[in-house]
């Protein structure tokens, strides 16, 4: 009788824990409206600082742009240091969520919340280096505003802090979950990243970056800054990981006519 009862106990629980989970997305959805100033300042800063946005069509813009009116409330945005949180900060960061998850349906970050920025590297703790950025399984996100900013000064040398800490974060949010097919392409490209990883370490001329190598979590964040960055490049030096991160993240970054969709017969053949 008592398992029964637990049984019972445990379906309930359940049943709370996903009307939980569906009404605070439900408020995220519903508070994702910005004015058509603030749309029209985050359009300006995205043509200026972003190649990836001005090279989309009207449509894919506005698909873009209505994806950052819905990050912009799904966080609360924190300075430390004295550093106020702007739009200008607030934009690159949603932007680098919006165009790493371009390809997918479901963009949001809803095991993360918090959003942190300081002026400069810093410590989390007195027993921890300086970081530039940092993702925690609590939910929250750390950038240094002069890195992450530096990020986006020079589009095309496969450094973006942005980019990098935000890969961490959906590493964490969508590729955990076994379930998933995302999840089954994200060891699929695992597959394909431990061999370049190898060829890349041994390379005379590496291109990715030494930092990298640590393991397979940084080597995943770096692939993706020099799949944004420098994706003539990256296909031809190491085509097979390219044509695995197209699919693992359902954009090629090389067909820009066509607001980066995917070409199965191109790459994948």
């Amino acid at each position: 009788m008592w398992l029964v009862a637990l049984a019972f106990i445990s379906a309930f629980a359940y049943t709370i824990y996903l009307f939980y989970k569906g009404y605070n997305n439900y408020k995220r959805a519903f508070n994702n409206q910005l004015s058509d100033y603030q749309l029209n300042v985050v359009k300006v800063i995205l043509e200026r600082k972003l190649p990836y946005f001005t090279n989309l069509s009207s449509d894919g813009k506005t698909k873009f742009l209505k994806r950052i009116a819905h990050l912009y409330n799904a966080f609360e945005f924190q300075g430390r240091k004295g550093i106020l949180v702007n739009v200008e900060m607030k934009t690159l960061i949603c932007s680098a969520i919006a165009q790493v998850t371009f390809g997918w349906k479901v963009f949001d970050l809803d095991k993360f919340h918090t959003i942190i920025v300081f002026p400069s590297t810093f410590q989390l703790t007195e027993y921890l280096p300086k970081m530039k950025g940092a993702t925690s399984e609590s939910g929250k996100i750390y950038f240094s505003w002069e890195d992450l900013k530096y990020g986006y000064h020079i589009p095309n040398d496969g450094i973006n802090l942005a980019i990098h800490e935000i890969t961490s974060a959906i590493k964490i949010n969508h590729l955990s979950d076994k379930a998933t097919m995302q999840y089954k392409r994200y060891k699929d490209w695992e597959f394909e990243a431990e061999t370049s990883m190898v060829d890349n370490e041994k390379s005379q001329d590496p291109f990715f970056r030494k930092y990298v190598k640590t393991n397979m979590h940084e080597f995943f964040s770096g692939v993706l800054e020099n799949f944004f960055e420098r994706p003539e490049e990256f296909l031809k030096r190491f085509p097979r990981l390219f044509a695995a991160t197209c699919l693992l993240l359902n954009q090629n970054p090389l067909n820009v006519r066509q607001d980066y969709m995917v070409d199965s017969k191109k790459y994948f053949t």
